[in-house]
């Protein structure tokens, strides 16, 4: 038996206690699923280890509920509404087709769907535990300090262009290159944040967009010239 599923409704904004803001595609809402839960189970395995009937006063002693009212009010009624179980004064017992009620109840909160969907999953991640050997790492220069590959990572010198080096940048480029030589380690961000770092030390007059600012960066080399800058704040090269 399963607990209920709240209801979900995606939101926008910052994240709480963060200043990080939600920004990719929101996810699907979920309604509210309710379940008998494990505590409504508990009281039907109950019932069965003791023949099929007993008094409330039983069931709270096997339960060990605080309370008895607990019992009558909160726990009975969903099971008695689902044809589970019959109350007869201070007496319950399992109803005659308990076990097809309780599997069509199960069947109505989704749990069925949920212990496959489960079971998926931790296959999933035991085939993935198993074959933790099989898997090669893909390094990329964002993580050269964590994956080790510093020096294998480390761009190659391209050739010197004359006719690129005296083409004139945009005063965007400009204020990428100096501040990306003060903070080299920053090259792995994406382009909108560096743009809103420029823009929030007063580095540049407008707040600049993340395709100005990627297309600032190739003015500078791309790629290339991010690795580059990456090397050198990750070896501490001058």
């Amino acid at each position: 038996m399963m607990w209920s599923r709240p209801r979900f409704t995606p939101r926008l904004g910052t994240v709480a206690g963060t200043r990080k803001v939600r920004k990719s595609k929101l996810p699907a809402p979920r309604d509210r699923i309710e379940r008998l839960g494990k505590i409504r189970g508990a009281m039907v395995d109950a019932l069965v280890a003791v023949g099929g009937s007993c008094t409330i006063q039983q069931l709270f002693e096997i339960l060990r509920r605080k309370r008895v009212r607990d019992v009558r009010r909160r726990i009975l009624p969903m099971l008695e509404q689902a044809g589970i179980v019959e109350t007869s004064g201070d007496v319950v017992s399992l109803a005659s087709d308990w076990s097809e009620r309780l599997e069509a109840a199960r069947d109505a909160g989704g749990e069925l769907e949920a212990d496959e969907l489960a079971e998926e999953r931790r296959r999933a991640k035991s085939r993935a535990y198993r074959e933790r050997g099989k898997i090669k790492p893909t390094p990329h220069w964002t993580n050269a300090d964590a994956d080790g590959h510093v020096e294998d990572l480390r761009p190659a010198h391209a050739p010197e262009d004359t006719a690129a080096q005296d083409a004139p940048v945009s005063p965007l480029a400009v204020a990428i290159c100096s501040y990306l030589e003060r903070s080299p380690a920053d090259a792995c961000q994406p382009p909108g944040w560096i743009g809103s770092t420029l823009w929030a030390y007063d580095l540049c007059p407008d707040k600049p967009t993340p395709a100005e600012c990627r297309a600032a960066i190739g003015e500078l080399g791309g790629d290339t010239y991010l690795r580059g800058r990456l090397a050198e704040g990750t070896t501490g090269a001058a």
